[in-house]
């Protein structure tokens, strides 16, 4: 009878040292995936802090400081009628100094910032005085306030890309409220 018994007590030993003879002990395998995750967690924060940085050389007018920020091949992404239109860094500094000069007090005011792989998601909060001719209305002199969600594609630590999506009939119709023109 012992030997009948033996068979299974050497495949059951065969198994148990197989399995205690893993090269990789949980404490590897955690320790790795915590390094890892830490320096995914530090990407994920340079990112930000790279959009945030733009956003605040746009509130401060530093041109020179927000071109350092994105690449040379920078493409904005806008919403159009027919989908979304691209244009360069020039193309999208032109357009914001026009804006600027209808809201000279223009900030864009971040509300949740959120980073995943290469990109960087924001939803700000863009708010000015019309104090200038914006899209062929004269100054109102109002207060607006208009939320934009904005999506952002880092590579090698610059911005190569974003798309923006704003609703411009909200924004243009707190202009237009009681106004004749």
């Amino acid at each position: 009878m012992k030997t009948a018994y033996w068979p299974g007590a050497c495949a059951i030993a065969f198994c148990t040292l197989i399995l205690s003879c893993d090269n990789v002990s949980p404490e590897k395998t955690s320790g790795t995936n915590a390094l890892q995750d830490t320096s995914i967690q530090r990407q994920l924060q340079e990112n930000k802090k790279l959009v945030l940085a733009l956003y605040q050389s746009l509130n401060d007018t530093n041109w020179s400081a927000a071109k350092m920020l994105v690449d040379k091949d920078f493409k904005h992404h806008f919403v159009k009628d027919t989908g979304f239109g691209v244009t360069s860094w020039n193309g999208f500094e032109e357009g914001y100094r026009m804006s600027q000069k209808a809201f000279p007090d223009w900030k864009l005011a971040p509300v949740n910032v959120v980073a995943e792989g290469d990109y960087v998601t924001v939803l700000v909060m863009g708010k000015g005085t019309h104090q200038g001719e914006f899209a062929g209305l004269p100054a109102t002199n109002k207060k607006v306030a208009a939320p934009i969600m904005l999506l952002h594609q880092i590579k090698n630590g610059k911005i190569i890309a974003d798309w923006e999506i704003m609703n411009p009939n909200a924004f243009l119709g707190q202009l237009k409220k009681n106004n004749p023109n």
